[in-house]
């Protein structure tokens, strides 16, 4: 049973949350055994309830470490973007960003000779889902220097290089995944609240939620990024996807309105259309949703990822959230963090009532 903590998580046992410790007793000795490499950490929440708590080495097989692994500030990559959108809907709650359908050039005046061709269109919105429809290349590695991202980093002014991107698709029409999206949201927060989007969560966010401790890289000008760089507690990790299940709400307390959370988790755009194997892939406001049959029943997830196997999973079906974190960055596994969802912890799930 997880240790209980002065950090506002409530803790339960396997068997009080129907979950089959066998199965994940075995899961567990997986990770041990390399069958999926690189775990860091795993966490299990069911009915708002932390009942399963585990940290790993990640030099090898056979040896989970000890306690202070619960306090090692886990890199996040990409779940990054979930917390920057999560920034801006908050900077909206609050008034201070007046309208998620305001043209971002708006924000960016300096810029205005890059709003050409359509490019004057694009909205908060878009950058939220992802479909400026700007030129942008993520889909390959993160070392390559073609990768639109690598560029945006080594380019002399980042918030230049994506607002100059030419447009190649309608804004709003289709999914392209853009760290630079997640950037230009960044500034934004900073832009309308007069506040750098670290400081503004740490206000607005973490404090409410009882995140004392987090890092966040930063760029040349001083500034966080928008698209990766946070680190947390993967105990603090859980209280973002629990404010997620509970749409906005933190142990009883209203941090973020229930309407802008569920929006934030509809499917905004497919990105995979649904397969003969009921699979289907969509993008909310930055954050993944899937769906997939198992066993002959059809599943929704709400996933937060980012590069290396950092993820987490919302299930409003089973009522669990999933915490993940690994040190697979810039590689291919054969068994990954879903992988070990799909192998392992769904299974688990004996009520599903």
């Amino acid at each position: 049973m997880p240790a209980t903590l002065n950090d506002g998580i409530q803790t339960g046992s396997l068997a009080m949350a129907k979950l089959d410790a066998t199965t994940l007793l075995a899961g567990t000795k997986a990770i041990l055994a390399g069958t999926y490499p690189g775990i860091r950490s795993l966490l299990i929440f069911r009915r708002n309830t932390l009942v399963y708590e585990q940290y790993f080495t990640t030099n090898g097989a056979g040896q989970v470490s000890a306690v202070p692994g619960r306090e090692v500030l886990q890199d996040l990559r990409s779940v990054t973007k979930t917390v920057v959108g999560t920034a801006v809907l908050l900077a909206h709650a609050q008034g201070r960003l007046r309208d998620l359908d305001q043209p971002i050039f708006s924000f960016f005046p300096e810029y205005a000779r890059y709003a050409v061709d359509g490019k004057a269109q694009i909205t908060v919105r878009h950058l939220l889902s992802m479909t400026a429809g700007l030129e942008w290349e993520e889909d390959i590695s993160y070392l390559d220097p073609a990768n639109s991202e690598y560029r945006m980093n080594h380019a002399p002014n980042a918030l230049e290089f994506v607002l100059s991107r030419p447009l190649v698709a309608k804004p709003g029409s289709r999914f392209a995944y853009c760290g630079g999206c997640s950037h230009l949201l960044a500034e934004i927060v900073r832009r309308t609240t007069g506040t750098p989007v670290d400081q503004f969560v740490a206000r607005h966010l973490f404090a409410p939620l009882g995140i004392t401790r987090f890092a966040w890289a930063k760029g040349a000008d001083g500034l966080p990024y928008g698209f990766s760089g946070l680190r947390l507690r993967s105990r603090d990790l859980g209280k973002i996807g629990l404010l997620l299940h509970d749409r906005g709400a933190w142990n009883g307390a209203r941090i973020l309105p229930a309407s802008l959370v569920a929006e934030a988790l509809a499917e905004h755009v497919v990105v995979t259309p649904t397969s003969a194997a009921g699979e289907r892939v969509g993008y909310g406001y930055q954050l993944w949703r899937f769906a997939f049959v198992e066993a002959g029943r059809r599943e929704q997830l709400v996933q937060l990822s980012g590069n290396g196997g950092q993820v987490v999973y919302v299930s409003d079906t089973d009522d669990v959230i999933v915490v993940i974190t690994a040190g697979n960055f810039d590689r291919t596994v054969p068994k990954s963090s879903f992988d070990l969802y799909l192998d392992h912890i769904y299974p688990a799930v004996r009520d599903r009532r």
